[in-house]
């Protein structure tokens, strides 16, 4: 939950931070067919009727979500005091993940394990170009 709104995931509700309600209602329709052609790829496309709710619903994954907020980041629509405000908003969001038992306790079990986020979408783009 952020500024009462619900969203499947973490990601979501991070990328939805970026943005204010009035950026994304005022998005041109050159900038929605830029964001749709870095889509493509996942299947998914955005339309403006979609944009004021884009991130909350179960539309876009998790990683169709950052592709379209890193288009939206690119093309200037990210709130002005995006640069001061994400760790905080990063936080609360994690404090919110892991306030549930199960998540708290699998991260509790990596006991001093180091955790870094990675996945291998880069990897997968190369080798899907490779193989056509």
């Amino acid at each position: 939950v952020r500024d009462g709104s619900f969203y499947v995931s973490v990601e979501h509700a991070y990328q939805a931070a970026k943005f204010t309600k009035n950026s994304l209602e005022s998005i041109n329709e050159r900038d929605i067919s830029r964001i749709n052609a870095r889509l493509e790829s996942r299947g998914v496309s955005v339309t403006r009727e979609s944009l004021p709710h884009l991130f909350e619903g179960q539309e876009l994954t998790a990683g169709a979500s950052k592709i379209a907020a890193n288009e939206l980041r690119i093309l200037g629509y990210v709130r002005h005091d995006w640069d001061y405000v994400k760790l905080k908003i990063m936080t609360e969001l994690l404090i919110q993940k892991f306030a549930s038992e199960f998540l708290y306790g699998m991260l509790r079990d990596t006991k001093r394990m180091y955790l870094i986020e990675g996945n291998d979408w880069r990897w997968l783009s190369r080798r899907n170009q490779y193989l056509g």
